[in-house]
């Protein structure tokens, strides 16, 4: 452990942010806190309401109070502001956001509606208990929309919300917005999370046809590769239309399209986790209509995974195409596309978090019966391809990793270890600390790789 983190838990910079000014705060809202903040320094965000940022060429730990109460919005005013953009930040550091929820106001305007836009090859950034619910605008463009864009970068996302809610646009046939969009060989790992592709609400009385499609929950492309654990994704429902007296429906949004590059580079898709996960295509859409119309009213349910020229490998998780009313969509559409893969296991951790008589509880579930096991803890997320004695990738910098705990699993594949926090040092609070666990598979050639996850401790 002395090796592995406490170099990284030098004491940094501490800044207060909070929209109510008075004693012990340093700023009243983020872009002037992100502007003035080092390398490495860490930034308290009060409950509050704040501006959208634009972070580069650093990495910072940005802290929330809880997503309920700390919000990053949109500015409100013509011409719409920016979202909240990440980027360029130098290899070897991090930007590491907790507990805050991204959102904007309900009625935008025609511009790119993101809420989180993360981009650049050496950028790493790891989102942990955060919301980026998408509930409005109309206009939108052309199926580009997202709740969170990552375009070359790598991005971990723990316990985290990406679900739009409604949308209303004019002719969007390629589909609504999508919560997730990888694109440009990105590499990003979603770990208890939940995605969910817009609702369309359609455009009513005005002159549109095709109808909009229902969002997706996830969009990869561009030879970029996503590993969705312990979550659940779901498309959203289609947009009907007016049109001479009829409403034709489009179709439930897929919940996730994994797409090959243009030119070459297929994308990676990998999904794992236990009963409680699923994914699921968008449902189709009741259409109606007068006599004379033809009969294109009612609609189809979305995929569960649409595969255009790319892989996708579903461990032990549950995946259904949408209901709909004219047919229901595939589970699997497409090539490259396994469904039964061996399960892996589901790595959590809950308790009270704080230094101040807390507990972790660290669980591990879904593995090989009385497999052997160890769960590592590092202060450094990664994403490594270990090559044929680990099936998944490694998620924590393998070079500064100890071992938290080991043993064998229950009959049940299942462990879990309560770890007392009082008395740690100091310097331990506000530093997130990323776990994994590796179980041996009954073969004995290979290890089973879960999921990662990540516990920040507070004060």
């Amino acid at each position: 452990m002395t090796i592995g983190i406490l170099p990284l838990l030098l004491l940094q910079n501490t800044w207060v942010v909070d929209d109510n000014a008075g004693p012990g705060v340093n700023f009243t809202d983020l872009p002037p806190a992100v502007a003035a903040a080092a390398d490495g320094d860490i930034l308290l965000v009060q409950p509050g309401t704040y501006s959208h940022f634009t972070l580069t060429g650093k990495g910072l730990r940005i802290l929330g109070s809880d997503a309920s109460t700390t919000f990053i919005r949109f500015d409100e005013t013509f011409p719409y502001g920016s979202p909240t953009t990440i980027s360029n930040v130098p290899s070897g550091s991090l930007v590491y956001i907790d507990r805050v929820t991204f959102e904007h106001n309900l009625l935008s305007g025609p511009t790119l509606h993101l809420h989180l836009l993360i981009q650049g090859g050496t950028t790493r950034v790891a989102l942990a208990d955060v919301s980026l619910p998408f509930s409005s605008g109309f206009n939108q463009d052309q199926g580009i929309d997202a709740n969170l864009r990552v375009d070359g970068a790598e991005v971990w996302v723990f316990r985290s919300a990406l679900v739009s809610q409604w949308s209303s646009s004019d002719v969007v046939p390629s589909g609504g917005s999508s919560a997730l969009d990888v694109l440009g060989g990105a590499i990003v790992h979603l770990s208890g999370c939940a995605l969910k592709g817009a609702d369309y609400l359609g455009c009513g009385s005005c002159a549109c046809a095709p109808a909009t499609n229902g969002g997706r929950g996830a969009r990869i492309r561009g030879g970029s590769t996503v590993w969705i654990a312990d979550g659940t994704v779901s498309g959203g429902s289609p947009g009907c239309c007016f049109l001479a007296g009829c409403w034709p429906c489009a179709s439930g949004g897929h919940a996730i399209q994994v797409e090959s590059a243009p030119g070459g580079g297929a994308s990676f898709l990998r999904i794992s986790g236990d009963s409680t996960s699923l994914v699921t295509g968008g449902p189709g859409m009741n259409g109606s209509s007068f006599p004379g119309c033809p009969p294109i009213g009612n609609s189809y349910g979305g995929d569960g995974i649409l595969s255009i020229g790319a892989m996708a490998t579903v461990h032990s998780v549950p995946v259904f195409g949408g209901d709909g009313p004219a047919g229901a969509g595939l589970p699997a559409s497409g090539p490259g596309i396994t469904l039964d893969a061996t399960p892996l296991p589901v790595l959590q951790v809950t308790g009270n978090l704080t230094l101040s008589g807390g507990s972790a509880t660290v669980s591990l579930t879904n593995g090989p019966a009385g497999a052997p096991f160890f769960v590592g803890v590092s202060g450094v997320p990664d994403h490594v391809d270990a090559g044929p004695l680990f099936l998944g990738e490694l998620l924590i910098d393998p070079t500064a990793t100890f071992v938290l705990f080991s043993g064998s699993l229950s009959s049940l594949g299942e462990t879990s270890l309560v770890i007392p926090l009082t008395g740690l040092p100091a310097n331990f609070t506000y530093f997130p600390f990323y776990l994994q666990g590796i179980a041996l598979d009954p073969s004995g050639t290979f290890w089973r790789v879960s999921n990662s996850t990540v516990a920040t401790i507070r004060p």
